[in-house]
């Protein structure tokens, strides 16, 4: 029967979630640095507003940011990567361009638009599926894990983080 095995593949899945599915270990002691500095934390993301909201509700993300800063793209009716996902974010926050940093793992999604806007980008090559190579985008900073951030947050814009063990 079709219908269990599509069933059977779906609970496979579900399953995986549960048992696999967690930030890296670097994620939440710099969100909370970043807290504990006084300053803001969101996150745009692109997807369907349910699915987007349980991967930042099962990862135990959703704490870790201003409630009133997660932009989810389907929820907005803007997709990524149009700026004006990024623009709706920063105006409906009251923040200057210039003075807020994106993070993200695709250039042409992550990293163009939030340029565009003259925001300042973080590529972080870790889990990306594409390189920042031949695209002729270029990230203000480039990280392959959130304690290289951390020391860029403290060393180039003095941000009192504590380094990341």
């Amino acid at each position: 029967n079709s219908a269990l095995i599509v069933a059977a593949g779906v609970a496979a899945y579900h399953n995986e979630k549960f048992n696999s599915l967690a930030p890296f270990d670097d994620v939440v002691p710099l969100l909370t640095g970043l807290r504990d500095a006084g300053l803001r934390r969101g996150v745009i993301t692109h997807g369907w507003t349910a699915k987007q909201a349980e991967k930042l509700v099962r990862l135990d993300l959703a704490p870790h940011f201003d409630p009133d800063a997660i932009f989810i793209s389907s929820q907005i009716g803007i997709a990524k990567p149009n700026s004006k996902l990024y623009a709706t974010a920063i105006n409906d926050l009251g923040l200057e361009a210039g003075r807020v940093m994106y993070v993200g793992d695709s250039p042409e999604h992550d990293i163009a638009p939030p340029n565009e806007l003259g925001m300042v980008t973080v590529w972080s090559s870790r889990a990306a599926r594409r390189s920042l190579s031949g695209t002729g985008i270029v990230p203000a900073h480039t990280v392959a894990d959130f304690t290289e951030l951390a020391t860029i947050l403290r060393d180039q814009y003095e941000v009192p983080i504590p380094p990341i063990p």
